[in-house]
């Protein structure tokens, strides 16, 4: 099942000619067509199976190498590691000020480490991936391709996740791309 999740995400890259001009627009460097397939295949999310694990998440970032990406301004530990019972940190936003986390029931939670505030950000495994693959597609298309969100898109990406601050880190992500 994550495997549909990597393709999904993996569909979301800009194309060689895309990031041949991003280059170009942003830096004024000219990328080679083989420089572009390189940087292209540098943001592929590759799976590896290592191991079995017992959740989407777990396989998510200990059989690919998602951790070397990012998905926009989400970046990926290494490692997961538990820092309550039953919660697990598995991704950061904003430097490591804000903790993404799971437990083993199926929810994704978001901790503000500077408040210590903590808010379900989906109730199910399944949605934040929906999630992560939406906003990737919503960031790229910025990235790559100038086009700021549409106020559907934007509600879209907000209906995926939690009251509170989940919320609030949701439209923080959308604010981004803005």
């Amino acid at each position: 099942m994550i495997k549909d999740y990597i393709e999904q995400l993996n569909e979301c890259l800009p194309t060689v000619s895309e990031i041949q001009e991003n280059f170009e627009r942003t830096i004024g460097k000219k990328l080679t067509t083989e420089e572009a397939e390189e940087y292209q295949y540098r943001m592929r999310i590759l799976y590896e199976k290592k191991s079995d694990f017992k959740n989407l998440i777990e396989d998510l970032v200990l059989n690919t190498n998602i951790s070397f990406i990012s998905v926009g301004s989400i970046n990926f530990a290494f490692d997961i590691k538990e820092i309550e019972e039953d919660i697990i940190s598995f991704a950061e936003y904003r430097d490591g000020v804000i903790e993404i986390c799971y437990d083993n029931n199926g929810k994704v939670y978001v901790l503000d480490n500077n408040t210590e505030e903590v808010g379900v950000f989906t109730n199910d495994y399944t949605i934040f991936l929906q999630f992560l693959v939406f906003y990737q597609r919503i960031y790229n298309n910025k990235i790559f391709r100038s086009k700021s969100p549409s106020d559907i898109e934007q509600k879209t990406l907000l209906l995926l996740t939690e009251k509170g601050l989940a919320k609030k880190i949701a439209g923080e992500l959308i604010e981004e791309l803005i």
